[in-house]
């Protein structure tokens, strides 16, 4: 392979060469940075994982108690015999509920097919 076509995260060996010969431990030191920019990378990713991990967790709690109190509601209506107004309420509860579900799983087919697509492009 030529150096002209070389491509990764280091540079070509004959480089690192170079890089020893103008100065001693260079070549080890230019790891040192790639392993470290690795660390850092990962780490960041980790913790990115564990911040949307822990949102969606929110999210879903919050959505569980507005879907009760809106259930409780519903069913204080029909305590008051107000039927029509605990149905609507019931019934956009549902809806809603519904709505939920159904664009998550959009989205989630969403970001598989743009996660294929970017995959495709890679391997060309």
């Amino acid at each position: 392979m030529t150096q002209q076509s070389w491509s990764g995260p280091l540079p070509h060996p004959d480089m690192l060469a170079k890089y020893e010969d103008i100065l001693q431990g260079g070549a080890e030191r230019i790891f040192r940075m790639a392993e470290r920019e690795s660390e850092h990378r990962m780490k960041m990713e980790s913790d990115q994982l564990a911040s949307d991990s822990s949102l969606a967790m929110r999210g879903q709690w919050i959505g569980l108690a507005a879907v009760l109190a809106s259930l409780c509601l519903a069913g204080y209506m029909a305590y008051l015999d107000e039927a029509v107004v605990a149905a609507v309420i019931a019934g956009l509860n549902l809806v809603g509920l519904a709505g939920v579900f159904v664009y998550g799983g959009l989205r989630r087919r969403a970001a598989q097919r743009h996660m294929q697509d970017t995959d495709d492009e890679g391997a060309e």
